[in-house]
């Protein structure tokens, strides 16, 4: 659980079809309230990539109401791969 105005670390793991680490291109963050509005879309560069395939991305949690959703998305072998998680926004 996040206050609002913290700043967290958004993390993935790209994979490529054998499941390893793989190298990924055009990688970005959308980010959506719980209504699936999306409310930012964030390019992410090399700078926040940590390992082969892991990149993790520093994100304050905006003032509001309700919960939020991010996804991660970059190319892998020529097919987008994505993932959703939730962001528990606790309202203060």
């Amino acid at each position: 659980m996040a206050f609002q105005g913290d700043t967290v670390w958004l993390q993935a793991q790209f994979v490529n079809s054998a499941g390893a680490a793989a190298d990924v291109t055009d990688v970005t963050i959308k980010i959506y309230d719980t209504n699936k509005t999306l409310l930012d879309t964030i390019e992410v560069t090399a700078d926040y990539k940590v390992s082969l395939g892991f990149y993790s991305y520093p994100y304050t949690i905006p003032y509001g109401v309700g919960n939020l959703v991010f996804e991660y998305s970059g190319t892998v072998d020529g097919k987008i791969e994505l993932a959703r998680s939730i962001l528990f926004r606790e309202w203060i």
